[in-house]
Formats: structure tokens, C-alpha cells, sequence
């Protein structure tokens, strides 16, 4: 019996398609909105700290330039006092490229034996607490494995290789490159074989570009060892002195620094600024949702009070020749629920595909990997609404039809 009601609900969908447009309309285009601003909220979110949230919370990465290494170091002994808390230094200087006027490099020398691989997050959506957590190469962080030069090798940036590479070269190939010892005027200067290449860190300024002159010029980059210094005998000048902190108690370390004294970024604290963004659009989000909710309701009544108008002569007739109210009652239950169910489905598969629009357009005309996503507690406060505003008005639609006055509509026809 049910089966046949349903069946004949369907039909009278079918049937009555262009009584029922008007409200499809709404309810597609009402559903489609709610949906679209909670998707695109989340996937906004999601893309701007992905890469915060990818990054392990237990790292943070300090530096300091110039006359401000007592602070520094003694932040570092400090640290050997907390438990669970491993780091490592590494030192970088300014060069210019022998023979070419308008290349500079920024040499980074890593420890000697393996050291940990840890990505780079250049693009930091926190303002104000950039993290750059790491020295070592973007090419070798694909590769899951502890980073390791020998006391010759090098790895430099792209452009810079192509820069200076003579046309068809490959690897390795040998590269000159003068040091400054500290305290001295003369550099010194020293045979590299570079073994690798790694991204251009555009963000960083490493990137090599033709100037108006037609010559290349910029500021590239060279990853070379601890080692070499010591092969040199040499003390570096250094620009900057580095330390990449891993730890189970980063709050204590943070405690511990003196951020006056020196540059300290820390993922944990970068985590928590997005986690107090995100918290505050999830409050947001709901009272926006809220007022959709309360436009949609209202242009559903409207909608289902227009598809009942054009339906009391057809419900009058079928309470004359008999049929029972229950009858009538469950059937435009089910067709209100139809319309609901395929409507609201439809509103899903037209934001899928605009979102899809969305993401090739940052992908083929921003050059962005947009990752589309919803939350879970997007999901559920569209649930809640769809399942809600099914229920309610396809039950206050078939009530209203217990209401037809049978003898009023029969005559008026």
C-alpha cells in the first residue's frame, strides 16, 4: 500500500511538474546559496592555513644578525635544559657571484652528518609571524629522508643555475664562489660541485630575473656544508646565524627566549592565531547561516502556499468522490518531500560544480592549487537545515491540505 502511494506520489510530481517549478526554483536556488557560502568559507580557510597545519607544531626557528649573538646563544643554552628539545645552528652569509655584476647569493652553511628535513611554509597567512622553518631544500623534502652534504657539494636554486650554467650543461658542475672570513677585507675563495637543484623561493627574493638591460640579475641561493669552513680554515662573517628548534614543550622554549633580542617564530603560535581566525568565522558562518535559514523558511511557505493554490480544485475532488484525508494527507507528504530531496541534490551538484569552476580558474589563471573543502561542522549545520526544512514543510504542506474547504473550491470551479 505504501509502495503504491509512493509510486503515485512520484507520478503526481510528474504530473504536476510546472505547479511545482516555482517552488523548485526557490528551493534550489535558496539551498544552493547556504551551501556555496559554507563551502566557499571552508575551502578559503582550509587553503590559507594548510600548510600551517600540515607543519609539526614542535618546531620553531629562531635567528639573529649582527651584534646580538650573546643573547642568542645564551637563549640556546637555556635549551639544553628542556626536556624532549633537540636543535641545530646553521650560518648564512652575502657573496657576490665571480663575473657576473648583478648576482648575489645568499650562502647558507648546514651542519655537518644527517640533520632533519622539515618544510618550508614561504607564504605565511599570518601577518606579522612569517615561518620559515628550515634551510634545507624544498627538492629534497619530497623525499622523506635526512638531508647531508659532503665538505665540496652544493645545492643552489634553479634560476641560478641557469644563470651561469654554460647552455646544455648538467650535473654536477663546478662553481667558484668568494668567502668572507671575518675580520678581513679578501675573500677567500672556494670550488663547489653542485649536486642538486631546489625551487626558486620567490617569496624569500631568491630569484634570478633579466633586468632592463638585458642582463640577469637578482639574488640567488647556495645550500653548502659546515664542513667547507673548516677545509678553509676560516671563521665566517656571518649575515645571519640560524637554529631550527624541535621540540615536545615549545611553549617552554618560547618562554625561554628573549624575542627582543632576536627573531623567534614559532608553528605553535602561528597554529593558534589561525585557530582563533577560524573560531571566529565558525561564529560568523552560524549567524549568517541563521539568517539564510530564516529567508529560506520564509520563501518555502510562500512557495508551497502558491503549489497548494493551484492544487485545492484536484484535492476538493478527491475528498468528494471519498478518499480518505489520511490518504491525501501522506501523498503530498511524500511528493513535498520529493521535491525537497531532488531540489536540495541539485543544489549539491550545481555548488560542486561551480566550486570545480572556482578551482580551475585558480589553477589555470593564478597558477594556486585551490583545494576545495567543506567542514565537518558545515556539514552538519546543512544537514540540520535540510533535514528540518524537509520535515516541517512537507508535513505543514500536507496538513494545509486537511484544509481545503471541499464544497467552497468545487463550486468556485
Amino acid at each position: 500500500m505504501r509502495n503504491n502511494l509512493f509510486m503515485h506520489a512520484i507520478l503526481m510530481v510528474k504530473r504536476t511538474l510546472r505547479n511545482y517549478a516555482l517552488l523548485s526554483v526557490t528551493i534550489v536556488f535558496s539551498f544552493s546559496i547556504l551551501l556555496g557560502y559554507l563551502t566557499y568559507v571552508d575551502a578559503n580557510l582550509y587553503n590559507d592555513y594548510k600548510e600551517i597545519f600540515a607543519t609539526s607544531r614542535e618546531i620553531i626557528r629562531a635567528y639573529h644578525w649582527g651584534d646580538e649573538g650573546h643573547a642568542f646563544n645564551a637563549w640556546l643554552k637555556r635549551l639544553d635544559k628542556i626536556p624532549d628539545t633537540e636543535y641545530y645552528t646553521y650560518f648564512e652569509t652575502n657573496t657576490e657571484f665571480i663575473g657576473y655584476d648583478n648576482i648575489g647569493v645568499t650562502i647558507s652553511f648546514l651542519p655537518t652528518g644527517n640533520i632533519p628535513v622539515y618544510m618550508e611554509d614561504k607564504n605565511s597567512p599570518i601577518a606579522n609571524d612569517e615561518i620559515v622553518l628550515s634551510a634545507i631544500p624544498e627538492r629534497l623534502v619530497s623525499e622523506k629522508q635526512d638531508f647531508s652534504l659532503k665538505k665540496d657539494e652544493a645545492i643552489i636554486n634553479e634560476s641560478l643555475f641557469y644563470a651561469i650554467a654554460p647552455e646544455g650543461a648538467s650535473l654536477p658542475i663546478s662553481i667558484r664562489v668568494p668567502i668572507l672570513p671575518k675580520g678581513s677585507t679578501v675573500p677567500v675563495l672556494c670550488e663547489l660541485q653542485v649536486v642538486g637543484l631546489c625551487a626558486d623561493d620567490e617569496h624569500g627574493g631568491n630569484e634570478l630575473v633579466l633586468t632592463q638591460t638585458g642582463t640577469v640579475g637578482g639574488f640567488g641561493k647556495i645550500y653548502a656544508s659546515q664542513s667547507l669552513l673548516s677545509k678553509l680554515e676560516v671563521e665566517l662573517d656571518c649575515y645571519s646565524t640560524v637554529a631550527l628548534v624541535v621540540t615536545d614543550n615549545p611553549e617552554a622554549v618560547y618562554a625561554a627566549s628573549e624575542p627582543s633580542k632576536y627573531v623567534v617564530s614559532c608553528v605553535f603560535l602561528a597554529q593558534n592565531k589561525a585557530l582563533e581566525v577560524i573560531k571566529a568565522q565558525k561564529s560568523v558562518k552560524g549567524i549568517i547561516s541563521i539568517v539564510l535559514f530564516v529567508l529560506l523558511a520564509i520563501n518555502l511557505y510562500s512557495s508551497f502556499a502558491n503549489a497548494l493554490n493551484e492544487r485545492k480544485f484536484e484535492i476538493g475532488v478527491k475528498r468528494a468522490l471519498g478518499a480518505p484525508a489520511r490518504s491525501i494527507v501522506f501523498q503530498f507528504l511524500l511528493e513535498a518531500m520529493i521535491i525537497m530531496v531532488v531540489n536540495i541534490l541539485i543544489s549539491i551538484a550545481l555548488v560542486t560544480n561551480i566550486l570545480l569552476i572556482i578551482k580551475a580558474v585558480y589553477h589555470y589563471i593564478y597558477a594556486e592549487q585551490w583545494t576545495l573543502f567543506i567542514s565537518r561542522h558545515s556539514c552538519y549545520m546543512f544537514t540540520v537545515c535540510s533535514v528540518s526544512l524537509t520535515l516541517v514543510f512537507s508535513l505543514l504542506f500536507s496538513y494545509k491540505t486537511t484544509q481545503v474547504e471541499i464544497v467552497k473550491y468545487l463550486k468556485s470551479e
